[in-house]
């Protein structure tokens, strides 16, 4: 018989995951969490208990994973159930997930969500209740929450000034709010001022009144934009969300203001472009601020923008298909949108898979002048949904198994930046108190050495639970890109330490959202059961290659 040259099960495996090795930081996942205690209970409950809910929903946005882990409950879970309802408000149960209650754990998938159900996990209209026999209305509850960073848009005209101002100048601008709270990214493109801007603020004040200043943008005016303005929002994140902050851009025939308007969050998903010359290979010094909005029932999507500084005349305006840096096919046309240097209005979402290209930052949008017809300026619209990764603890995940007990889930978000993670834990039953608790950097089945410590978080919530940010801010241990890069290799896992297991009494291992779920909803294989399908399928194939005569020497294949 003739030897069999064969691949190593090393190898295959290495092949199996060739297309997630190379893959970005941006994907089709979403993540959707709830941040579970008494006091969103209506009315609220006094109790110690917390409870975590991680939501995955599935490549074709039919399904939804669920992850939900519950600790310090004055008794064992009596129900557990999704309802719908807004926060301060009770609801009706939407999904009865009490059938797949495993102690202080719940897992299932929820499969063939309707257009309705779906929104509701985007819009944060349902909510998650824990039941108890001594709260039998609900112990612990909370809202499901989109994990996103939070885009405020700002349409300027002169008929918000206070007095109203006679002009045809027009700006359109995007605030783009960190979920951590502590930045704020402002850009804004202008058409048709009297002039020069002269100054450009945010001011405190409703809409209709006037109030001071509490952020100078004049530093950051290019022409008549105002381009990549990055603030700490701090001292007025909450007088944002109130709908009292305002921009007002002035000039010298308005030296109070040409045009203005409140910064006001929109109801769906959100996507921008920072449009410019540079990406489009041009010496053009036009700048455009546009941005995408894609609504929760994922059927129809809203395009903005406004253009500055253009050579001529938009002769075409388009959104492309096209990594950055790569040109590719129209995808939609925007020409019908067109109205002078603006363009606005609403197109259909040309399916699912135009979402999932839209998140993972696969368009681009293209602006066409006579001087430059193969585009003056260009730009990639990105997602401000945040890339979602979840944890599973148990002892068996340590390295080697531990002999403590317990369980629990986790979360971790990152925004498009790679600036910072935000990440929420919930253990139970470990039986002793947690003594320490880290983000290590090794993949599922190795140890490696601590990248953060999470043992302050866990100590501010009784040791059972961890919330926080790890920014890049941090005065010990910033969040850099690098760390990004571990994340979405699935190389940042949890560990727990007890007295009586120093090394690691449970662990949870990272698992990228845009990888624990496929197009069918059905969970992709773990590394452990790769291996397993793996050595099945070469078992096979050697038993075929047994029964014949001659083998084929096995072409050795090239990779990039």
């Amino acid at each position: 018989m003739k030897r069999i040259k064969r691949l190593t099960l090393l190898t295959l495996l290495m092949l199996a995951n060739t297309a997630y090795l190379f893959a970005d930081h941006l994907s089709a996942s979403i993540q959707i969490t709830a941040r579970m205690n008494g006091n969103n209970e209506v009315p609220a409950v006094t109790t110690s208990a917390q409870g975590l809910g991680v939501f995955t929903m599935s490549i074709n946005k039919q399904d939804v994973l669920v992850d939900i882990g519950l600790t310090d409950l004055s008794g064992p879970l009596t129900g557990i159930h999704i309802h719908d309802g807004v926060a301060g408000t009770n609801g009706p149960v939407a999904f009865d997930l009490s059938p797949f209650i495993n102690g202080n754990r719940i897992q299932t998938t929820l499969t063939g969500l309707t257009t309705a159900q779906r929104a509701k996990f985007f819009d944060g209209s349902y909510y998650l209740n824990a039941h108890t026999a001594a709260n039998p209305n609900g112990e612990i509850r909370a809202q499901l929450v989109h994990e996103t960073d939070f885009r405020y848009t700002a349409y300027l005209k002169g008929s918000n000034e206070v007095p109203a101002v006679n002009t045809t100048a027009l700006g359109w601008g995007s605030f783009n709010l960190s979920k951590a709270g502590y930045k704020l990214e402002i850009n804004v493109s202008t058409d048709g001022l009297s002039g020069p801007i002269t100054g450009a603020h945010l001011h405190m004040g409703a809409a209709g009144a006037t109030g001071g200043v509490i952020e100078d943008l004049t530093p950051f005016v290019v022409g008549g934009s105002i381009i990549n303005a990055v603030v700490d929002p701090s001292a007025y994140a909450a007088d944002i969300a109130a709908g009292n902050v305002y921009i007002n851009i002035h000039t010298a025939a308005n030296p109070n203001g040409e045009i203005r308007d409140q910064l006001v969050l929109q109801p769906a998903l959100h996507f921008d472009a920072f449009i410019n010359s540079a990406q489009a290979g041009t010496s053009s010094a036009a700048f455009s601020l546009g941005t995408v909005n894609v609504d929760y029932n994922l059927s129809t999507i809203t395009v903005h923008a406004i253009v500055d500084g253009l050579s001529g005349p938009i002769t075409g305006a388009h959104i492309h298909d096209g990594t950055a840096g790569n040109a590719g096919p129209v995808v939609y046309d925007l020409g019908p949108l067109l109205n002078g240097n603006e363009i606005i209005g609403q197109l259909p979402l040309q399916g699912i898979a135009s979402l999932n290209k839209f998140l993972s930052g696969g368009y681009y949008i293209n602006i066409h002048t006579a001087a430059e017809p193969n585009g003056e300026i260009r730009g990639q619209i990105y997602k401000l949904s945040r890339e979602g990764y979840v944890y599973d603890f148990s002892a068996e995940n340590e390295v080697p198994p531990s002999n403590c007990m317990g369980t629990g889930v986790g979360m971790v978000t990152i925004d498009r930046d790679q600036s910072n993670a935000h990440y929420m834990m919930v253990v139970s039953d470990i039986g002793e108190t947690v003594a320490a608790a880290h983000f290590h950097n090794a993949a599922a089945g190795m140890n490696g050495g601590v990248i953060f410590d999470l043992s302050p978080s866990f100590a501010n919530f009784n040791n059972v639970a961890a919330y926080g940010y790890w920014t890049d801010q941090d005065p010990t241990t910033p969040f850099a890109n690098a760390n990004s890069v571990m994340f979405r290799n699935n190389e940042v896992y949890t560990n727990i330490h007890s007295a009586n297991c120093p090394d690691g009494a449970i662990r949870g291992n990272s698992m990228r959202g845009r990888d624990i779920m496929i197009g069918s909803g059905e969970p992709i294989p773990t590394l452990s059961e790769w291996s397993l399908i793996i050595l099945g399928l070469l078992v096979m194939i050697i038993g075929v290659v047994a029964i014949k005569s001659t083998v084929p020497t096995t072409r050795r294949e090239s990779y990039s």
